[in-house]
């Protein structure tokens, strides 16, 4: 993905003025399992799965069965979810779902008879945190292949969770279409009164239509498929204004320069509230760089098609004020300040483990390339950081010929 970014730099009409920005994405399977949890009861209208702590903004994903046919809700203290699919019968079983506020620890599922129940509860990170379901599925019978029913996918990257009840008891083999068994349990209790619970996964990168089945003893049963939507797992920067969309044309304004026998300097600022650097980390990997370089390599100049001058030489007195003796024979220096910047996670991010780079002048052969932003290892993931105020600084020669200057840069981002 390319963006044209104009840094606009003048002296009388001495403007040093654009910047080209590359963003480069790196992709990673973002969804990932943290935990699953089941439990089943004899007898009774409840059965509550107990987890670790849950995570703010991952998915949970609770399956509730039952033996007879049931109204099955989720009770507090497991507020916030809302039902995916919710069906009655001999059995019955529902999948609700809520992004985690973080901290949650038990669900329970009431059902409106006296009945044997089973519940499994998922966490999964990597899914978007708004309108996150996209669609079910369902199927019902007596046989020994329970299977979910079809469900047709709207988005490229989602997650498939398919859950299966069947009133016998007996364990599930041989799920179909790539699916992953991550549940098996039945009720404890008289064999001739017990059900059995199953769940299975599929992380999919293509919209279609998927189900799953599973080889149980012969029972009737009810199956159940729930898609959800997973970020893009892309780790990218963009450019974007104040409502968050990418700008086509960006450019930053600096200080216009008069002409002059002496060595002069302009200043402007990289990311202003309509024009945002935008760091997006939706993969599984939470270290990562950007940087700032010259798209066409060390040896690129300011120009304006005719007349040049130079970005990273560093000679004369201040440095950048004459040539260095490098490949070229012109003079000036372009300095990058990170260090004063403002970074601003969006919520419900932080900016820990997110380090600013320092202020550092472009050296040909040296100094190619300035560090913006250094994501750590504690640094999250599944988030988005806005960059705004990086500080810049461009030594112009003495007696520079008044023009339209421009330069083409590239903003680089890359796991680490």
């Amino acid at each position: 993905m390319r963006k044209v970014f104009y840094l606009i730099l003048a002296q009388l009409v001495i403007l040093p003025a654009l910047l080209l920005l590359v963003l480069q994405n790196t992709a990673n399977a973002a969804v990932a399992l943290v935990q699953t949890h089941n439990n089943a009861t004899t007898s009774g209208t409840t059965v509550t799965a107990t987890f670790t702590s849950a995570t703010a903004n991952n998915l949970l994903v609770v399956v509730c069965g039952a033996r007879d046919s049931a109204t099955l809700s989720i009770t507090t203290p497991a507020s916030g979810y809302s039902t995916a699919i919710n069906e009655a019968g001999t059995p019955s079983q529902a999948i609700f779902y809520k992004v985690a506020g973080g901290g949650e620890t038990t669900t329970t599922c009431t059902s409106s008879v006296t009945t044997r129940m089973g519940i499994h509860i998922y966490e999964y990170s990597g899914l978007v945190t708004s309108s996150v379901l996209d669609a079910t599925g369902s199927s019902t019978g007596t046989s020994t292949s329970p299977a979910t029913g079809n469900v047709t996918t709207t988005t490229a990257n989602s997650l498939l969770i398919a859950g299966l009840v069947v009133d016998v008891d007996t364990t599930y083999s041989t799920w179909t279409n790539s699916f992953t068994e991550r549940n098996d349990f039945a009720n404890v209790g008289a064999i001739a009164l017990r059900s059995t619970y199953g769940g299975a996964d599929r992380i999919v990168t293509s919209t279609g239509t998927y189900s799953t089945s599973a080889t149980t003893a012969s029972g009737a049963w009810r199956g159940q498929i729930a898609a959800f939507k997973a970020f893009n797992p892309v780790l990218s920067v963009d450019i974007v204004n104040s409502s968050g969309a990418s700008v086509t044309s960006p450019s930053v304004s600096m200080t216009t320069a008069t002409f002059s026998f002496n060595c002069l300097t302009s200043t402007g600022t990289l990311g202003i509230s309509s024009e945002k650097i935008r760091v997006t980390n939706y993969t599984t990997t939470a270290t990562w760089t950007l940087s700032i370089a010259a798209t066409s390599g060390a040896t690129s100049n300011w120009t304006t098609g005719t007349n040049t001058y130079d970005f990273n030489d560093g000679g004369g007195a201040p440095a950048g004020c004459g040539d260095g003796g490098d490949t070229d024979t012109i003079a000036g220096q372009l300095t990058v300040n990170p260090s004063v910047s403002t970074l601003t996670p969006i919520s419900p991010c932080t900016s820990t483990g997110v380090t600013k780079g320092s202020s550092t002048a472009y050296v040909e052969g040296t100094t190619n390339s300035v560090t913006l932003l250094t994501g750590g290892a504690t640094a999250g993931t599944n988030c988005t950081w806005d960059l705004t105020g990086v500080g810049l600084s461009q030594r112009i020669p003495p007696e520079q010929v008044n023009g339209t200057y421009s330069l083409s840069l590239t903003l680089t981002i890359v796991a680490s």
